[in-house]
């Protein structure tokens, strides 16, 4: 059966942060979803600690080998998903409980609407806050393709979360 959503998550040496990660997927209150996590030839234990997930129906561990840089490691894990929609979220960051829930919602109430973004926290290797609530810089709302392409230029990186 197909999942509504796969999570994506691409991984290098993540090892601080992918439990909480992982855990933070796992504890979705929407349930239609697939968790696929490539690590990119990690030297830092994420591969390790990766494996306590491995016995979770919803979850596939992929490895990818090094070389090729991000853009193979995130090639990688979306080439592999098999759900409906796709929910990028990095190796290092955490997603609120209903995350999955409402970007379905909203992807469900918008037939048309191609990408959904949300406003999230920006923790430091601590788990200290750096910047709350980073978004498309007000951006709120449904919006044409090009308003929040420019948006997010003037945004800087990261935004999207």
């Amino acid at each position: 059966m197909t999942p509504r959503v796969s999570v994506v998550v691409p991984s290098y040496n993540n090892a601080s942060f992918i439990e909480a990660t992982i855990d933070s997927i796992l504890e979705q209150t929407f349930e239609d979803f697939e968790l696929v996590v490539a690590d990119h030839s990690s030297s830092d234990g994420t591969w390790e600690r990766l494996q306590r997930y491995g016995a979770d129906p919803r979850v596939r561990l992929l490895r990818t080998d090094s070389g090729g840089g991000a853009p193979r490691n995130w090639e990688r894990v979306t080439t592999a998903a098999r759900g409906e929609l796709v929910k990028l979220v990095c190796g290092d960051d955490i997603i609120y409980p209903d995350c999955l829930r409402l970007q379905v919602e909203a992807m469900d109430a918008n037939p048309s609407v191609v990408l959904v973004a949300a406003k999230r926290d920006l923790i430091d290797a601590r788990g200290g806050p750096v910047k709350a609530r980073r978004g498309l810089a007000g951006l709120t709302g449904r919006h044409p393709g090009r308003v929040a392409v420019r948006r997010t230029v003037v945004a800087g990186p990261n935004i999207l979360g």
